[in-house]
């Protein structure tokens, strides 16, 4: 699958939070922040996912807090609520990379249920 763009509107934050963010960001000297979050949050999911196909908008939903958090953990302090919707999306991301979603996958046709090997065993006796 083709990474989609991910932009700073697609953080969703309100533009008080994204301006004070912007400001303690450059008081970091930090010089590409946001280029920096989507790159560690593109690979997190990447990383989970790689084995299935994702629509564009459930991406985005799980890039999201992932960038969010990666923003606020380069000021040093993540808000309670960024960090809860974090780990969901971990959360999730582990669900996806464990199977349980019926997810097409990249690879192949079907779902992304089961596993090799994972049907009961005939005895060998």
């Amino acid at each position: 699958m083709a990474t989609p763009a991910f932009t700073q509107d697609d953080l969703l934050l309100p533009p008080e939070e994204l301006s004070q963010l912007h400001v303690a960001l450059a008081n970091f000297g930090q010089s590409d922040p946001l280029a920096t979050a989507v790159a560690e949050a593109t690979a997190t999911v990447s990383l989970y996912t790689s084995a299935y196909i994702l629509d564009d908008a459930t991406w985005r939903r799980l890039m999201r807090p992932l960038a969010i958090w990666h923003l606020y953990s380069l000021v040093g302090q993540v808000p309670e609520a960024h960090q809860e919707a974090r780990d969901a999306a971990m959360k999730e991301l582990t669900a996806i990379r464990d199977g349980e979603f019926p997810l097409p996958l990249a690879g192949g046709t079907g779902g992304g249920r089961g596993a090799w090997g994972s049907d009961t065993r005939a005895p060998l006796r």
